[in-house]
């Protein structure tokens, strides 16, 4: 679950599925505050509390293994939203 830094209003509880090991993931969350929990041995779920969803997509990108938003669509169109921005630095 992710909720709401950086003084924007929160903007709802997603919950993200790494498909990593919770120890993998939890050497990257343990300086940021996350809970991690486990599904099974390749999986969990991370849950953070922010203000706004860019720092979980910084930690997302520094945990480095695919993952699927459970919830809220919200989070899944800022994610969207920003990897359109580095896609199209990456091709200018």
């Amino acid at each position: 679950m992710i909720t709401g830094p950086f003084g924007v209003a929160a903007r709802g509880t997603p919950d993200d599925l790494l498909h990593a090991p919770a120890g993998a993931v939890e050497q990257v969350v343990a300086v940021t505050g996350g809970r991690v929990e486990p599904v099974d041995d390749h999986s969990c779920h991370l849950r953070l509390q922010v203000d706004a969803f860019d720092w979980p997509v910084l930690i997302l990108a520094a945990v480095g293994a695919e993952f699927d938003v459970v919830h809220p669509p919200d989070f899944r169109h800022h994610l969207r939203d920003v990897g359109e921005l580095f896609l199209r630095a990456g091709t200018a």
